[in-house]
This record gives C-alpha cells, structure tokens and sequence, in this order.
C-alpha cells in the first residue's frame, strides 16, 4: 500500500474508532465545536460593528446598545461551550485509551508466543504502549483539521476581499514555520523509534529500583548501587538525544517565529496605514487584522496537522493497524471439536526457538494415550519444557507433526485444544488477587462453587494455610492491593498454582517441575495424589526428581533434544542407560542427606 492510501486508511480508522468508542457523545462534541469555532468569528464582526458605530458622527444607543449585547453573549456562550468541550474531551479520551488498551491487550493475548518471545515482538508492543497517546490524540488532531479549515476558509475570503497580494504574502511568511515543526515532529519519531529497546531497558531496572517483588534480593547482594548506575546509563543517553533535539528545535523555532511576526507587524501597519488614509474605517480595520490573525494562526495549525499526521501520526496508527491485522494463534483448517481426548502423537518433530540457531527438539516422536501417565526426565535444556509448550500450541514445529486424535492440530481451534490441558508451569504466576480469584482463574465459570475451591485447595496442598486465613477465600494473597493480604512463600504460591491446575478439571494434567519449590515431604505428598487424582485421566510430569517417575506407564528419557530411551521405570534401570544414571545420581544424593540428618 503506497503512503497516500496509507494515510487514508489511517485517518478514517482513527475517525471510525473515535466514533464506535463514543457514538453520539462525539456528535454533540462536533456540533459544541463547530459553534465554538463559530463565535470568535461573530466576535470580531460585532467588534468591528461596535467601533464603527462608536466613530459615527451620529450614534445609534440601539444600534450600539445590541452590538455590544450581542458581543457580549457570543463571549459568554463561547465560555461556556469550552467547558463543556473540556470535560467531553476527557471524556472521549478516556473512552478511547480504555478502548485502544482493551484492543492491544486482547490481541495480544492471542497472538502466538514466537512473536512475543523476540525482540520485535517486545519492541512493537513497547513502541504501541508508548505511542498511544499520540494515536488517542489523532482524532484530535483531525477535528482541528476540520474547524482550522472551516475558520481559515471564512477569515482568509474576507481578507482577500480587502488586498489579494498583500492577504497572500502575509500567509506565506507562516509557511518556514509549519515546514520547521514537521522537521522536528520527524526527527523525534525516529528518535522515539530507535530509543525504544534503551527505554524498555530503563524502564526495567526502575521496576528493579521500586518494586517490592525484588526488593529483597536488590538488598541482600546490595543490588542498588548498580542497578542505580544503568539506570542512570540508559536514562542519561536518552535524555541527551532529546536536548539536541529540543537545542535544534530552539533555534529553529526562534528563526521561523520571527519571520512570521515580521509578517503580521507588516501587514498591521499597512492596514492602520489604510485607516489613517481614510479608506478603511477603524472597525473594518479591527476586522481585518482580527481576521488575519485568526487566518494565520488557523493555516499555520493545519498545515502542520495535516503535515503531522501524514508523516508521523499515520505511521504510527499504522502500526497499530497492522497489530490488529497480525495473524492470530487460531490455526486454520476445517476446525474439528475435541469431543474426547484418545490420543496426542508427535511425528519426527524438530523445533528449534524464534531468533536462535540451535535446535532444542530433533525428531521427536512418540504417543500418548487416554489413561496414561508419562515422565519426561532429562537434564535441563534436554527439551522437556519445550515439549509442553508444542503440546499446548504455543508454538508450531518447524518440521514434524503434533496429532490430537489421529489429526493434525491444526485441524482443531486452538482454544479447544488447551482447554484439554490443565497445567502447572515451572514459572508459575503469582497473581496478585484473592485465593478464590487465583484457584478460579482456570475456571471462570466456577468462581462461585466454594466447595470445589475448597476442594482444589486440599488437592494442591494449601487447605491447612486457607484455615487461618481472616477472610477464607476472599483473603488477598499479597498486601500490594490491601493491608489485610498474606504474604505467601514460594512453596505456598507453587501449592495455590497446582489448586488452579486441578481446579479446572481437564482430561489432561500436566505438571512441570511441581517440586522446585517445595520440601521433599511435600513432593511426595503431590507426587502420590497425582496418582490418585488423575485416575482415569492423562497425566506428565516433568522433574528432575526420578523417583517420581516410578508412578509412570511411560518413561520418555530426553538427551539433547532427542529421545534417547523410553519404557517403564524398571526396564530403564535394567538397561543401565542414562536414565539409570541420573537415578543412581539422585539415590546417592538422597541416601547421604538422610545419613547426614541421622548423624
């Protein structure tokens, strides 16, 4: 698309979105502004009446006494138009912000994690968060456009009626003025484009500096200092970028302004010049130098506008435009429902990470059936985690194939596909909710069925902590947002993870490193219920604890990537491979921490 049909596009998008965020209350504010616009207009023309009437040699009281009423009005009804305009102003802007943050953050919720995972990807979202009050003051920019021309067109035909050469100088003479803006507006959008990675950066180790999450650790190795100086680093690039653009803007602007109040002195004293010639009568001279000023100012703002908007504005509602037009996680195909898990197979998969060279999975291949329970063991980096994620499709293989029931993944929506799953991730997300609304999250619908909370929190490990709870289910699981919440270790967060996990009931149970951060009696205690919770269901475990892959109908040993042995945990031990390695490891490790207890 070429940059004229771009900026098209751009500008009724910002329109119709304005519209459908606010429907009639943006008609009413289009009407309030354009008699808002009207009134200084019908000021000057009742001024330009009122001096007349005063020079006259006979002075008409009523004539006079209605001129000067009629000011009056025109003044006072445009006072209170603007606050009206105001407080609509706000209004629609905070309709359109809480509009364009709904959109951005419902599309990226589904948009596939090979997107979000890059540099791009954080860049793009960055830049539309940082960019979004230009794009909510689009609509803006484009209403001036309207009622800059509207006023322009009506002062700009009463002063050629008075001198066309003289009306077509003094508006040029606007012209360095609006060409200097634009070049600056320019320069600080590729200035703002190519900071956007340092300010992510300074954004972070602010968050680092501030927020209680890491707090103790910026204290415990005595973080603060450090962190203060890439702050520092980054903000002090940053800030010097922008004082040679405002030092080049300085100087710019101050030429450019002078110019153009030449202009406006010249054509003042050539209108007085008339007056005092007696062509002209001293209200007709008002009118004219009220109405270039108004011409000026009203040609200056839309040229720059209009200028504005096609080279920066534009390009930055585009970007949004093409966030929204991204391809979503949705496959496509003939969109089959998952009536019953039987099975889910991978076919020779290979998979390597988004922006990385080494291939994480090569050739993976095996099944999973209905009922069964299978451990993917390996060292980390051997692929386990990933396999998950391709189960859930996070992501797609760049070769190979994942099947749900004999078909491609594809085939099916996506949505329905992990609505299968029921997860607990390594890196769990500590929401900073109630209990009730971090169990329930896996199941919305669920979220006032307190018995089976109350039943998910037993499973999970967390019952005994929820019966000191003041406020039970209710109680906040942080003091961010109330005084009254918990504040909860990490163990105690992984068991309300593993609660909303088994809260949302699905066929398939998927825990990955469930015992990273509990003790070894509550490992135990999670490893034995996932035997009997998950009974007939299918169940993977992922850990680096091999004595729970005894409770496996299969075992799937990862080495590099590959599949390097699977079977039953007594078979891999008789074949003394590397899974019988890493269990003898871990027996070893095992047996000398319980001599050294008993000692």
């Amino acid at each position: 698309m070429n940059e004229k049909a771009s900026f098209w596009k751009s500008m009724w998008f910002s329109l119709k979105f304005t519209y459908t965020s606010n429907k009639m209350r943006y008609i009413f504010f289009l009407i309030l502004r354009l008699l808002s616009e009207t009134c200084p207009l019908l000021s000057i023309y009742f001024l330009k009446n009122i001096l007349d009437e005063v020079v006259k040699d006979n002075i008409s009281r009523e004539q006079l006494s209605l001129w000067i009423a009629l000011f009056i009005v025109v003044t006072i009804l445009r006072q209170v138009i603007d606050y009206i305009l105001r407080f609509l102003e706000t209004v629609i802007k905070t309709r359109i912000i809480h509009q364009y943050d709904l959109i951005v953050s419902q599309k990226l919720a589904k948009l596939p994690m090979s997107f979000i995972d890059t540099s791009h990807g954080r860049d793009t979202v960055d830049y539309l968060k940082y960019s979004r009050d230009e794009v909510v003051n689009l609509t803006h920019f484009i209403t001036n456009v309207f009622f800059g021309a509207y006023t322009f067109i009506i002062s700009f035909l009463s002063l050629i009626s008075f001198d066309y050469l003289y009306s077509l100088l003094f508006l040029a003479l606007t012209i360095p003025g609006v060409i200097s803006q634009i070049y600056i507006g320019r320069k600080m959008d590729i200035f703002l484009r190519k900071s956007t990675p340092d300010i992510r950066k300074s954004s972070y180790y602010r968050w680092m500096l501030t927020d209680p999450w890491p707090a103790k650790d910026v204290r415990m190795y005595n973080l603060s200092n450090p962190i203060k100086e890439r702050y520092n680093e980054e903000k002090v690039k940053f800030i010097k970028g922008l004082r040679k653009l405002d030092l080049k803007k300085l100087t710019v602007r101050t030429v450019t302004e002078l110019v153009k109040r030449s202009g406006e002195i010249v054509f003042t004293f050539f209108v007085i010049s008339k007056a005092l010639a007696g062509n002209i009568m001293i209200g007709e001279a008002t009118l004219y130098i009220g109405f270039a000023l108004k011409a000026t100012m009203a040609f200056e703002n839309i040229t720059y506008l209009i200028l504005t908007l096609y080279y920066i504005g534009a390009k930055r509602l585009e970007k949004l435009i093409q966030f929204i037009a991204m391809p979503v996680e949705k496959q496509s195909g003939q969109v089959m429902p998952v009536k019953e898990f039987h099975s889910l197979t991978f076919e020779d998969v290979h998979f390597t990470y988004p922006m990385t060279d080494k291939p994480v999975l090569k050739g993976v291949s095996f099944t999973l059936k209905k009922g069964e329970k299978l451990s993917l063991v390996g060292i980390n980096g051997s692929g386990k985690t990933t396999i998950v994620k391709l189960m859930l499709g996070l992501y797609t293989p760049q070769s190979g194939r994942i099947l749900i029931n004999d078909h491609p993944m594809s085939d099916y929506d996506i949505d329905e596909v992990r609505q299968q799953f029921s997860v607990l991730f390594q890196d769990f997300v500590q929401f900073p909710l109630t209990l009730r609304d971090n169990v329930a999250l896996s199941n919305v619908a669920g979220i006032d069925d307190d018995e089976e909370i109350i039943e998910a929190l037993k499973l999970g490990g967390i019952y005994e902590e929820y019966s000191k709870f003041s406020n039970g289910l209710d109680t906040d699981m942080t003091r961010r947002f109330a005084d009254d919440g918990v504040e909860l270790s990490k163990g105690q967060w992984q068991k309300i993870a593993l609660s909303r996990a088994y809260f949302k009931n699905a066929p398939i149970i998927i825990l990955d490193e469930p015992s990273a951060a509990l003790d070894a009696e509550a490992e135990d205690k999670i490893f034995r219920q996932f035997a009997e919770i998950s009974g007939n269901r299918t169940g993977i475990i992922i850990s680096h604890r091999i004595s729970s892959s005894k409770l496996a109908d299969k075992i799937i040993v990862l080495d590099g990537g590959k599949i390097v042995e699977s079977g039953k945990h007594e078979n891999l031990i008789r074949q003394d491979g590397l899974y019988a390695k890493l269990y003898n490891l871990q027996l070893q490790k095992y047996t000398l921490k319980e001599e050294a207890v008993d000692a």
